[in-house]
């Protein structure tokens, strides 16, 4: 369960998000975020007597004489006409009885749509309304009870982890069908239960009132967009209509949260063969930003080894796949957007966007606009993804620029390819939030800068003026964790501030936007820091070091260093993924091995004759 502390916006749902691992909660926070000011006021039925009164309050110039001041009766005694001159001119005082305050009945009541239409990423809008509507209750000093719309008469609480996993299993093959809310009211009828809101959740717009004159107080009725990206939510009150769209959460935390796994546990199956192909040292490996990919480039051919490193369902055993480009091409940059592996590719007269749709071939950007001179040992930082009708590229070029190549799928109408765009300069690391849109770490005027960019560009972005100042252009260098937590900016941050006589010294951010909680990590001499990473066990992130000799990878905290794992032949290239936290190395005998932070283990070794080995197997 979560235990580090929550942003300042998600408080309020503490005792419910305390249930999820941090990175499960930075991708609910974002729906609980956007979807709460939807609900509204509580409103409903009121308790009591509507006319009730509740003493005497005010004065008023109008009134029932029973409740005339006795002052007044007494002018009427001893000035009849004054007395009658007042009446005429409406200034009399009277008494004004104050009403009883009368307050919502503080039961909610929700019956979701448990339907196949309602299935996969529908369900964790219901999940986040779910959550929403429990404080709700909570806070009017009731309690919510929630039922299936296809099952009348079963309802159950929601005050518990339990209660939580039980809603996510209520799940049938039954679409909705127009009876059913008839005979859910038909129920409460007969239970005399008296409900301050019913909220009606699913697909299809909700029945009309039944003949008892009994409809829901609010539906949200809840569907993919035409593309299939985000969801499309329609929020009713009364007269009221609202609509709204919402991002989805990353696939392998859909995945977990949908399970119920909440403390994101991972499954290993056991070792499998793959077949003998060589791998090679040109570059370091690709992780994909789930955790669950890694590319790795091919000795002697034009392509890349895909590996799945864990199994989505029920252990299932995949088989690596080996993915090739033409001839003549060779990769600038590549990354993983979902499951597909795309690249830059340098051509003879232009680039080529390897398997990134709607990109296809680009002319060459002068050196103003983007620099990748041949022959580099490494490949350039990017990221990419599809959002709705638009597909972007993002590059850090080898000048430090971050680079955007944008266009619409497809790309058939479009009249010409889009140029690239520079949104920034000095850039030194980025990653991913969702989607479109990443956080990167760029030096401007003399400070250290976190900015945003996304669909529409360099959108509004935070700065932390207070972070650091820069330290130099001989020394910078960053490194970003937990990239799916900034969208409720709570991720990790590593800086160098110094790399004097082969000795780096970093400065550690827990929490960058405030500056808090920062701790410093002086490295012994020829150690090399590759990534930071979130642990699991612990609260906070740690600094992932390869050592002098290039055998073993520690972890730094904030009190120690940690051995993680220790390798017989050197360790040549490393990658670590600043969305999952997973680590994959190749070593000088050409053997891959994969390292998760999230088991603290490793998952992975792929040996030099291509035979696979799982967690527990490997050697170190």
């Amino acid at each position: 369960m979560s235990s580090m502390p929550l942003p300042a916006p998600l408080q309020a749902w503490a005792s419910w998000l305390s249930w999820f691992s941090p990175e499960l909660v930075a991708q609910i926070g974002p729906l609980l975020i956007r979807m709460h000011p939807m609900l509204g006021r509580l409103s409903g039925q009121r308790q009591g007597p509507p006319h009730e009164p509740d003493g005497l309050g005010d004065l008023q110039r109008r009134g029932s004489y029973e409740r005339l001041l006795p002052s007044e009766w007494l002018l009427a005694s001893e000035i009849p006409d004054e007395f009658l001159r007042r009446a005429a001119s409406a200034e009399h005082l009277f008494l004004a009885p104050r009403p009883r305050a009368q307050r919502a009945d503080p039961l909610v009541l929700a019956l979701f749509d448990t339907g196949p239409w309602q299935l996969g990423a529908p369900r964790l809008a219901q999940m986040a309304l779910w959550i929403l509507l429990a404080r709700r209750a909570q806070e009017a000093g009731g309690q919510l009870r929630w039922g299936s719309l296809q099952r009348p008469g079963e309802w159950h609480g929601a005050e518990s982890v339990d209660d939580l996993r039980r809603f996510l299993t209520a799940r049938c093959f039954e679409p909705a069908a127009a009876d059913q809310w008839p005979r859910w009211t038909q129920w409460l009828d007969q239970q005399a239960v008296r409900a301050g809101e019913c909220w009606w959740v699913g697909h299809h717009p909700q029945a009309g009132a039944t003949p008892g004159g009994r409809a829901p107080t609010h539906a949200v009725q809840i569907r993919r967009d035409l593309v299939g990206e985000a969801l499309e939510v329609l929020w009713r009150s009364g007269a009221s209509l609202r609509t709204q769209q919402l991002s989805l959460p990353l696939a392998h935390a859909g995945a977990m949260l949908l399970k119920g796994r909440f403390t994101h546990e991972i499954a290993h199956p056991g070792p499998r063969a793959v077949t003998s192909d060589k791998l090679s040292l040109r570059f370091a490996p690709i992780i994909a930003e789930q955790g669950y990919r890694v590319a790795v480039p091919l000795l002697d051919e034009r392509g890349v080894m895909v590996f799945q490193l864990t199994a989505a369902v029920h252990a299932a055993r995949h088989t690596p796949r080996r993915q090739n480009w033409s001839k003549g091409l060779h990769p600038l940059a590549a990354a993983f957007s979902g499951k597909v592996f795309g690249a830059v590719l340098n051509g003879p007269e232009s680039l080529q966007f390897w398997q990134i749709a709607g990109m296809g071939l680009r002319d060459k950007p002068p050196r103003e606009q983007f620099e990748s001179p041949p022959g580099r040992g490494t490949l350039l930082p990017m990221r990419w993804a599809r959002e709705g009708q638009q597909v972007g590229a993002y590059v850090i070029d080898a000048a430090g620029r971050l680079v955007l190549w944008s266009d619409q799928v497809p790309q058939a109408t479009a009249p010409s390819p889009a140029p690239p765009e520079v949104l920034d300069t000095a850039v030194l690391a980025m990653a991913t939030v969702e989607g479109l849109r990443i956080v990167y770490v760029c030096r401007h005027a003399g400070r250290v800068w976190l900015r945003f960019a996304g669909r529409h560009r360099r959108a509004a972005f935070q700065s932390v003026v207070n972070l650091a100042p820069d330290p130099g252009a001989d020394d910078a260098r960053a490194f970003l964790a937990a990239a799916g937590r900034w969208a409720i900016a709570s991720g990790g941050l590593a800086l160098r501030m110094s790399a004097s006589d082969g000795a780096e010294s970093w400065r550690i951010y827990e929490s960058p936007t405030t500056s808090e909680d920062a701790w410093s990590a002086a490295l012994a001499r020829g150690q090399r820091a590759v990534g930071l990473v979130k642990r699991q066990r612990t609260s906070g992130y740690g600094l992932v070091v390869l050592s002098h000799q290039r055998r073993q990878l520690w972890m730094q905290s904030p009190s120690e260093q940690t051995l993680l794992w220790e390798s017989v032949a050197p360790i040549e290239r490393v990658s670590v993924c600043p969305c999952s936290g997973v680590v994959a190395m190749l070593t000088s005998e050409r053997t891959l091995h994969v390292w998760s932070s999230q088991v603290e283990g490793m998952v992975l070794t792929v040996q030099a004759t291509g035979e696979v080995q799982r967690a527990g197997d490997a050697h170190g």
